[in-house]
């Protein structure tokens, strides 16, 4: 009902809200891959290989970056081993950073 989807927006709400404060104060990031077994059945199948995450800050001021993850594995150790990588990406802090 009405009551549920309003609970389910604003815990949606605190959960982002939580992932920016860890992200930005202790260097945590957390990345909830929603429908694990149809992501799982699609790397399998290779119609989408891979997911990226949403970027996050390193630190402040600190490298823009992102995961990607292939839940089927990349390359050598493909159907054994779920894949992580980390891209670095254009950020707001480049010009500050050596």
């Amino acid at each position: 009902p009405a009551h549920n989807r309003l609970l389910f927006a604003r815990l949606a709400l605190v959960e982002r809200e939580m992932r920016v404060q860890l992200g930005r104060n202790s260097n945590v990031f957390m990345w909830k891959i929603e429908n694990w077994s149809k992501v799982f059945r699609e790397a399998k199948s290779g119609q989408v290989p891979f997911l990226f995450s949403d970027p996050f800050y390193a630190s402040y001021p600190g490298y823009k970056i992102c995961l990607k993850v292939f839940p089927n594995g990349a390359e050598e150790v493909k159907n054994e081993f779920l894949s992580v990588g980390l891209c670095i990406m254009k950020g707001d802090f480049d010009h500050v950073i050596e």
